[in-house]
């Protein structure tokens, strides 16, 4: 299947160098800067010839995400290809994985630079679009793990993690730890491996750190 692709992005710049990615690649491009502007263009594009693709960034700004639109643009083209732009590394650092249509393609902003795998993206999704399985590239951790890092890097205890996760506060000592030798972090105290992790976390979802949160103070490990 051929057709425009569709880009969906709220910032400016980035949204025009992927239209001009696409472009270069013999591929006809079209921007939109949230998810209404994007179902009005699909719709406008779809009176001439039916969009064939869609890279939609899951972070929108306010309003609908990325993920609510390319449920909307399934519903409108049912033969859409849909590639999902994120700075996540593993989705399933996103804690509550949004519900994607069925053959989301899943990519990385880090790989955007480079020319052929977005070829590869876009010809993949047009040509399997909706049974294609979404793709990433999974860490080599258990989703409990995730979570564990996940909640450790928003600033939570380790008593706030057990509670969440109905665990053990030592099996979450357990986790941390492994976590520290999985991500092979150098050995250190419990607070400095607790630093680390979260430096982690954040390299792997390209966001800057955000405050700590924990309700418990002073308690540190537990």
């Amino acid at each position: 299947m051929t057709g425009p692709v569709l880009v969906v992005d709220d910032s400016d710049f980035t949204r025009m160098l992927l239209v001009t990615a696409v472009t270069s690649l013999g591929f006809p491009a079209h921007g939109a800067a949230d998810a209404n502007g994007a179902m009005r263009l699909a719709r406008e594009l779809a009176a001439k010839e039916l969009p064939a693709m869609a890279l939609i960034d899951l972070d929108l700004g306010g309003g609908p995400t990325g993920a609510d639109l390319a449920r909307g643009l399934r519903r409108f083209l049912p033969d859409l290809g849909i590639a999902i732009l994120t700075s996540y590394e593993d989705p399933r650092l996103l804690g509550n994985l949004p519900d994607f249509p069925a053959g989301t393609y899943y990519l990385t902003k880090s790989h955007l630079g480079d020319l052929q795998i977005l070829d590869a993206v876009i010809a993949e999704c047009m040509q399997d679009p909706t049974t294609l399985r979404a793709k990433s590239t999974p860490l080599d951790l258990s989703d409990s793990q995730l979570e564990v890092m996940r909640l450790l890097a928003l600033g939570h205890s380790n008593s706030e993690i057990a509670k969440a996760l109905w665990l053990s506060v030592s099996a979450v000592e357990k986790s941390i730890h492994r976590l520290a030798q999985q991500l092979a972090l150098p050995e250190t105290g419990a607070a400095n491996r607790r630093v680390l992790i979260a430096q982690a976390y954040y390299r792997y979802t390209l966001s800057p750190p955000q405050p700590v949160t924990s309700s418990e103070p002073n308690e540190g490990l537990r």
